[in-house]
């Protein structure tokens, strides 16, 4: 199953850039320069997904061809993005992969690599604090 690869599909493609294009657009003319986009994660594993995937396959996991659609939509949007910068001046942006993000998230749901993360996170939260530094143990936060 490819995202663009039928005349519903290319349809599809062009709503989908029209979505983009126009609230983008409006922004831009509104004084907005910045933008953060963040693509499709992996659908396919959502709980009703994996439903799905057990009544129509009789397996567990997550249902693979909507999973196949949702990796499809970071160099979509990545292209349009790129093409959309070129056409309003001044314009930046960033684009997150949430299919990576969140497969990575899937894959290694007990790893030891989220302790400097949340060491982080903390020590974050404890700077940007209303109550600046009490009850901060920055020894503590740092790993």
């Amino acid at each position: 199953m490819q995202l663009c690869s039928s005349p519903q599909h290319q349809t599809n493609h062009k709503n989908c850039k029209l979505n983009l294009y126009n609230p983008a657009q409006a922004l831009y003319h509104l004084g907005a320069r910045k933008f953060s986009i963040v693509s499709i994660p992996p659908l396919g594993c959502t709980p009703s997904q994996r439903l799905r995937r057990l009544a129509q396959m009789g397996t567990q996991g997550c249902f693979d061809p909507l999973n196949d659609l949702s990796l499809q939509s970071y160099p979509l949007l990545s292209a349009m993005l790129e093409e959309l910068a070129h056409e309003l001046p001044g314009m930046a942006y960033s684009l997150g992969d949430a299919f990576t993000m969140v497969s990575f998230v899937f894959a290694n749901p007990h790893t030891n690599d989220w302790s400097k993360q949340i060491a982080l996170a903390r020590l974050l939260a404890c700077a940007n604090s209303p109550w600046i530094f009490s009850n901060c143990d920055f020894a503590g936060l740092l790993l």
